[in-house]
């Protein structure tokens, strides 16, 4: 995927007489917090070393996951974009995760919206989104991979089995409503005339539109094609 242009994050503790009740009723949710389901398979192609995948749970399911033991523990997170007018042309996302009692933590990302389509920047600001989400939380929302990139297996269990081994690989997903995940494959297949209809000025959001009429996208591809009307 193309680079994003992060220009700047910060994080930051508002000195607040409210903060230490946040980090203690954000101790007892992280303790309720469930498994985060990773419903998602993305696959990275490096120029110079072997293909490898690995799973991820979207924003809607991480907010699903956590919204429970936020609210009994008095948390709330909010994720406001703010333009910067009369600057160059940047956005900030922040992320705060508050308390009721007034505590806060903000996040900030500071990104440069130099894209032809608002609705192209807006793919990007998801894929940042859910990235920032997970930070703030604690959350564990992918697949832990080793330096190589390699996802990080357990050990395989004395007498299991190759076959057993093997059924942790990663699987396509079928969605609800019967529309298959859009494969790395196919992806990568179908790329160049994907971007040549958008460089030809067709909006990232129809474009994506149109593909998930036959096939759903993750995050990581929306943003790719949001990344091909970046101004050049």
């Amino acid at each position: 995927m193309s680079t994003i242009p992060i220009i700047e994050n910060r994080t930051t503790i508002a000195d607040h007489p409210g903060r230490n009740a946040l980090f203690a009723a954000l101790a007892v949710a992280q303790g309720a917090f469930p498994e985060i389901k990773k419903n998602r398979l993305v696959q990275i192609r490096p120029r110079d070393s072997a293909p490898y995948s690995f799973r991820y749970a979207d924003l809607s399911v991480m907010r699903e996951s956590v919204k429970q033991p936020l609210a009994d523990n008095g948390l709330f997170v909010i994720q406001p974009i703010n333009d910067l007018e009369g600057r160059v042309p940047e956005a900030v996302i922040e992320t705060i995760l508050g308390h009721k009692d007034g505590g806060t933590v903000t996040s900030r990302l500071k990104v440069a919206n130099d894209f032809h389509d608002p609705k192209a920047f807006g793919a990007v600001v998801t894929y940042l989104r859910r990235y920032a989400y997970g930070a703030i939380l604690g959350l564990t929302s992918d697949d832990d991979l080793d330096e190589d990139g390699a996802p990080v297996q357990d050990a395989p269990t004395k007498g299991k089995s190759n076959d057993a081994a093997r059924s942790n690989k990663p699987a396509t997903r079928t969605e609800p409503g019967g529309l298959p995940e859009c494969t790395p494959d196919t992806f990568a297949q179908k790329t160049e005339g994907w971007k040549r209809l958008v460089t030809a000025g067709k909006p990232v959001a129809d474009m994506i539109a149109m593909i998930e009429t036959k096939t759903l996208l993750t995050d990581e591809q929306k943003a790719e094609i949001a990344s091909w009307a970046k101004t050049e």
